[in-house]
């Protein structure tokens, strides 16, 4: 009797076709998890720990068999919105009774697309008071007072 152990594996790749020289705040890139796993098996996922700073705009599904070998390719098109080192977080998905868990994709994300020159420091808004209600008032008591004093002039 021949036994053989197929254990199930999952990977993520990022397509670096999509990626310019370097990834800006907005710009739409695509990566890949690919869970490998037995076609007698059922597989749950890709599940993502969290994604703070990373939004999945969207996602493809496509599923490959070959001898018995069951290839669930999840492809997700996602944009960074936050500058510096971004993580996609290890992904996790469940075969069978096992789980299976990717290392962390780290990506650097620059601020201004190539060919854009740097921006300037962005500051607070100026503080500055509203004079406008009590201008407003001012006029109101103003005009209250000369209407007494006009009506007291002319009935005296």
């Amino acid at each position: 009797m021949i036994i053989i152990i197929f254990t199930a594996t999952i990977t993520v790749e990022i397509d670096t076709s999509t990626l310019n020289e370097k990834l800006t705040i907005g710009d739409p890139f695509l990566f890949t998890v690919t869970i490998t796993h037995p076609e007698s098996l059922r597989a749950l996922g890709p599940f993502f720990d969290s994604l703070p700073e990373i939004m999945i705009l969207d996602q493809d599904h496509k599923i490959e068999f070959e001898k018995g070998i069951r290839k669930d390719i999840y492809q997700f098109k996602a944009a960074p919105f936050r500058v510096g080192t971004l993580m996609i977080p290890p992904i996790r998905s469940v075969v069978g009774i096992e789980t299976l868990k990717t290392g962390p994709i780290w990506l650097r994300i620059r601020a201004l697309a190539k060919g854009m020159k740097d921006i300037d420091e962005i500051y607070e808004p100026f503080p500055f008071p509203n004079y406008l209600p009590y201008i407003i008032a001012g006029i109101i008591i103003t005009v209250g007072i000369l209407a007494y004093l006009g009506r007291r002039f002319l009935l005296s």
